[in-house]
């Protein structure tokens, strides 16, 4: 018997529920450079937009036998070196968690009186993970009999428990192009100190990977970007995510 294709509906989301974002968000990012309004929406998207792929990463996490797992990836005790083991870089403004969170997960926090720029809406780009790239959403799922069955001790500590295809995570992680494109200025870098400060990390040091055009052609694009195609956007990043490991 065919097991039926799950339907990526988008969790009933439609294009009008996601606006692109005009404020300026990553100024100090690219040398400061001065951007037009499209340019501002297309970084945005860029650093900040996941297209809804958080669906499939929470399917990955139940279904890949311990393969990926996200939650375990943004873990907040390896903060300090993602960048050598991952290739994966710190968000400026936060720093290792203090204590576990309110489900027991260890997630970056914001340094007092730093964090991300007021105004970027969760319910199109979820929470900051501490991780460029990665995004934190709500689990909807996250109800009932599956708080009940939740404990993040067993979580992190016992496998057999965390690759269960019944267990429901409190968030669900989604992956962004910034993972793949976002870079230490290394010129900048040691142009300022005389070495890279990749440990250091700071926004004004980050440069895009692709030109400044590409934020243009992104711009007017997040309203279309998945909904129905984010199985495929999401597969994308695995393959690259796969690679960096």
């Amino acid at each position: 018997m065919t097991t039926p294709r799950p339907v990526d509906n988008a969790g009933g989301r439609h294009p009008e529920d996601f606006p692109e974002l005009a404020t300026d968000v990553f100024k100090p990012m690219d040398g400061g450079i001065e951007l037009t309004t499209n340019e501002i929406k297309g970084r945005n998207t860029w650093n900040l937009w996941c297209a809804g792929d958080e669906q499939f990463w929470e399917r990955m996490s139940r279904e890949s036998y311990g393969l990926i797992d996200l939650l375990k990836t943004i873990d907040s005790r390896n903060h300090t070196n993602r960048f050598t083991s991952m290739g994966l870089i710190n968000e400026p403004g936060f720093q290792p968690a203090s204590k576990p969170d309110q489900y027991g997960l260890w997630i970056d926090e914001p340094i007092e009186g730093q964090g991300e720029q007021a105004g970027i809406d969760p319910k199109v780009y979820g929470h900051p993970t501490g991780i460029m790239g990665f995004r934190l959403f709500e689990n909807p799922d996250f109800t009932g009999d599956a708080v009940k069955n939740w404990d993040a001790n067993r979580y992190y500590n016992d496998p057999d428990y965390a690759v269960s295809p019944k267990l429901v995570r409190p968030y669900r992680v989604g992956v962004g192009p910034a993972v793949r494109a976002i870079s230490h200025s290394i010129l900048q870098a040691a142009g300022r100190s005389g070495k890279p400060e990749v440990g250091q990390p700071r926004i004004d040091n980050w440069q895009s990977i692709y030109p400044r055009r590409r934020h243009v052609r992104l711009a007017g694009q997040t309203r279309r970007l998945l909904l129905g195609n984010a199985e495929n956007a999401a597969a994308r990043n695995f393959r690259h995510f796969a690679d960096c490991n």
